[in-house]
């Protein structure tokens, strides 16, 4: 965040739109992820001002742009604005960026099945697995699966959000998205609740080992940070109920 906090100056005095945008774009995201949203909303807004021109935007950027909105409303809980600004990035992205049209895909699913369209959430987390399928990106297919894995939890298909988180996990060990490892051990212990064994205490157990890793590598800070996520502190109690459980 800071080398990003260092260029910004830089690209203002120079003019170069495009960059300035992307800087901005940038550090909202980093911001947002962490739980800090007040300071990631301007940053956002400032992007967009310049992205949205009639003249001289940037149309990627801005669907972008509209997808961060998305995923800072879907983690604070406000699903209907999740839901609306995952709309609005799925029709800015369209055919032409792909990668933004799955991560708005994404926000949409999960956005249905916690605003209380389980059936409509589980069908849209389903279309995103194959769009992720057609990008041939083992990291966006991952991302697909877990957002996929939840909304048949919460559609009550424990088989199959079981076996797809434990899939996406899978995936997700082999890369660097250290915070969707422990989210996806969190479903899969989920969805082996009330199941014969201790699977699901092994999974909440790996969970719990999981985020714990997340503190030593961004440290005390920016860890309590994300925690302080309403999304975060939800999945911390489901995790926690996992352990009185026994």
């Amino acid at each position: 965040l800071a080398h990003l906090n260092q260029a910004y100056p830089i690209y203002k005095s120079l003019g170069v739109q495009r960059d300035l945008v992307d800087n901005l774009l940038e550090r909202g995201n980093v911001l947002w992820r962490l739980g800090r949203y007040s300071e990631a909303a301007p940053l956002l807004d400032e992007a967009s001002s310049i992205a949205d021109k009639p003249a001289g935007g940037d149309p990627e950027l801005s669907a972008s742009i509209k997808l961060a909105r998305a995923e800072m409303a879907l983690s604070q809980g406000r699903f209907s604005h999740a839901r609306q600004n995952a709309e609005a990035a799925l029709a800015a992205a369209g055919e032409n960026f792909p990668a933004t049209a799955l991560g708005a895909k994404c926000v949409l699913a999960l956005a249905q099945s916690y605003g209380g369209a389980t059936a409509a959430g589980r069908q849209t987390g389903s279309a995103a697995v194959e769009m992720a399928r057609r990008l041939h990106d083992p990291g966006q297919l991952a991302r697909a699966q877990l957002v996929h894995a939840e909304t048949l939890l919460r559609a009550g298909d424990r088989p199959r959000a079981l076996s797809t988180a434990l899939e996406a996990q899978n995936m997700l060990a082999r890369g660097v998205q250290q915070a969707s490892q422990w989210r996806a051990l969190l479903v899969a212990a989920l969805a082996s609740r009330n199941t014969p064994g201790t699977e699901s205490q092994k999974y909440a157990s790996q969970a719990r080992e999981s985020l714990a890793r997340l503190e030593q590598d961004w440290g005390p800070v920016n860890f309590a940070s994300y925690l302080d996520r309403p999304d975060v502190q939800r999945q911390q109690q489901e995790l926690a109920r996992l352990t009185s459980s026994r």
